[in-house]
């Protein structure tokens, strides 16, 4: 196909999709330009005319409200005297001024009770040009069960019962949930807060906030940020270059993105997913799992076993208080200090360092082309071996070791007559490994 039949190709193609569009109402092509008046080439110039219409919904009130709308803004609000009242107002876009009344006077509000629903829409598909917009304001008794559709347009609930959104290319506000919010919008943020249950959000091209909530928080997210802040049950988030932020959490927490950073604080057990991601975790009561590569992995106050798994991972430990710390990364360093558990380190080209407040169960480091340096716990006293290939080994501890011997591989054994406790056996290759008494260790508390 020669180059100006793909560019005839591609114009018949964009301007199908451009009368498809306009003829949905999604396109305005009243840009300011007047035919008549012979302004412009193309565009005539867009009037605007606004009607309103309200109605007060007779008892027996509905179970749940359904509210179906598009291309305009939802307000749910709770009514002073309990009653239910819609209020519709119709923005209408034309080339003249009463061609815009008329539209905008022509679009009514339809009722349909379908038993314990009730269903609020208008007559909008009845109209071949739609270049209108469709805004609600409803007031209904608080704690009612609402499900919104709406399309184009910022929907805001508040003091609702059961809630259901969705909304495609607009924001969602929602406070004071008396029952589960489920949601799903895309190009636009989400912000909810004082949810008393369960809690699901499907967002995409936009950020999520979440304070307070009471149930689980469930969030999928692309492209934006995922904030939650004070839930009381398991939070599960699963993004695709999001950042995610989570904090004081009494549940679980699971999260997963990439390319975007994620940082967790007072939490309850975590596990972390990440793709060139930065996480930092403080405060975890619980174990923590963490899966990354190429990022940086930065805990303190880990109050259960640490699990951090990757490639070209930088490692960095604190205060961690449970029984086994499992760590495996490559050509990035790993520290840890004030830890006491049983420790497996895996690496390769990367520095070790290792400062335990006390060995409370087996050292093992396995490394190639690493340096390891071990920060001896005073009056610590148990079987240690230490084996480089092509390095050296350092000894800075008090005494002298049982064997020490070097012929193209060194070797350092000490302390053998403490068999039968934890042990700590040091493997590395091309590289040195430095044993020091904690005293003199710069312990790194940052």
């Amino acid at each position: 196909m020669k180059a100006r039949e793909i560019i005839l190709l591609i114009f018949i193609i964009l301007g199908g999709f451009l009368l498809t569009q306009s003829d949905k109402g999604r396109i305005d092509w009243n840009w300011g330009w007047d035919w008549e008046d012979g302004e412009g080439l193309f565009f005539a110039r867009s009037h605007e005319f606004t009607a309103q219409e309200t109605k007060t919904i007779e008892a027996p009130l509905p179970e749940e409200l359904v509210i179906d709308n598009s291309h305009g803004d939802v307000e749910v609000q709770p009514s002073a005297d309990g009653s239910l009242t819609v209020s519709l107002q119709t923005k209408a876009y034309r080339r003249s001024e009463e061609e815009a009344r008329e539209a905008a006077q022509a679009v009514h509000l339809t009722v349909d009770r379908q038993g314990a629903k009730l269903v609020l829409s208008t007559n909008r598909d009845t109209f071949r040009t739609k270049r209108f917009q469709t805004n609600w304001l409803i007031r209904l008794p608080e704690g009612r069960a609402i499900d919104i559709r709406n399309s184009y347009g910022q929907v805001k609930t508040e003091r609702t019962g059961g809630t259901s959104i969705t909304n495609s290319h607009g924001p969602v506000a929602s406070r004071d949930v008396r029952g589960t919010f489920v949601c799903q919008t895309s190009y636009d943020d989400v912000t909810l807060s004082d949810l008393a249950a369960d809690c699901r959000v499907e967002c995409q091209h936009g950020s999520v906030r979440a304070a307070r909530v009471k149930g689980r928080v469930e969030v999928t997210s692309s492209y934006g940020e995922v904030r939650v802040e004070d839930a009381g049950a398991d939070v599960v988030i699963n993004g695709v270059h999001a950042e995610i932020a989570v904090l004081k959490v009494g549940g679980t927490v699971k999260a997963e993105t990439t390319y975007r950073d994620i940082s967790l604080a007072e939490t309850g057990p975590a596990t972390v997913i990440g793709h060139h991601s930065d996480v930092d975790a403080q405060e975890i009561n619980g174990d923590l799992d963490v899966a990354d590569i190429y990022g940086r992995v930065s805990v303190r106050g880990v109050r259960g076993s640490l699990s951090v798994h990757g490639r070209s991972l930088e490692i960095k430990g604190r205060t961690i208080s449970g029984p086994k710390l499992s760590l495996s990364t490559s050509y990035q360093n790993v520290d840890l200090a004030d830890f006491s558990g049983q420790t497996d380190i895996t690496t390769a080209h990367g520095s070790v360092s290792l400062q335990p407040s006390r060995i409370g169960g087996d050292i093992i480091v396995q490394a190639e082309h690493s340096e390891i340096r071990l920060a001896w716990p005073s009056g610590a006293v148990l079987p240690l071996e230490a084996r480089t290939r092509n390095g050296s080994i350092h000894w800075g501890l008090q005494g002298k070791p049982d064997l020490e011997k070097t012929n193209g591989e060194s070797l350092l054994r000490a302390f053998g007559q403490a068999a039968g406790g934890p042990r700590v056996n040091l493997n590395t290759s091309y590289a040195d490994i430095i044993l020091e008494p904690a005293a003199a260790a710069e312990t790194d508390k940052d």
